[in-house]
């Protein structure tokens, strides 16, 4: 895989969805329809960590250490506030009813033939934990930060050319 950019990345929400009761792939997102999120301007931290399980051993005079179930954390996204953009619109919907979405994330990365080029895409299922407005100071952007709540494995599929 080559050195990936952050920038022309972006970021969709689509329908609410059941938190699964096992990982999740593309197939569970293939009849999403989905709402870009704009005026991103940080797209957070992805990816599962494991809980620490932790045993002193008497004998060994050491910790013995495991890791326990996986937890897909938190991210913040970050956008510009603008009133009129349907995937903030979505999102904010999405705050509102407690229940968990569909998201996907497109990486600018598609290959520059075939007959339908996709970049990489990752998908997971999460809940909109906050939704907070920040108006710092009269020099910078109003922006809205939205917490995801990552209640899934974050699935990527590999970019492609097409059939």
């Amino acid at each position: 895989m080559a050195v990936q950019k952050v920038a022309g990345r972006k970021l969709y929400i689509g329908a609410a969805m059941p938190a699964p009761d096992d990982d999740v792939d593309a197939a569970d997102f293939a009849s999403q329809t989905w709402v870009e999120i704009g005026n991103t301007t940080n797209l957070g931290t992805g990816g599962d960590t494991k809980a620490s399980i932790t045993s002193d051993e008497i004998g060994r005079g050491r910790t013995r250490m495991a890791g326990g179930t996986k937890s897909g954390g938190t991210r913040t996204i970050v956008c510009n506030r603008n009133t009129t953009d349907a995937g903030q619109t979505a999102m904010l919907a999405a705050f509102d009813t407690g229940s968990n979405f569909a998201f996907r994330e497109v990486y600018p990365d598609a290959p520059l033939t075939g007959s339908s080029p996709t970049g990489t895409t990752k998908y997971f299922i999460a809940e909109v934990m906050s939704a907070t407005e920040d108006a710092a100071n009269a020099n910078s952007f109003a922006t809205i930060s939205f917490n995801l709540g990552v209640n899934s494995n974050q699935f990527v599929a590999p970019a492609t050319s097409g059939a």
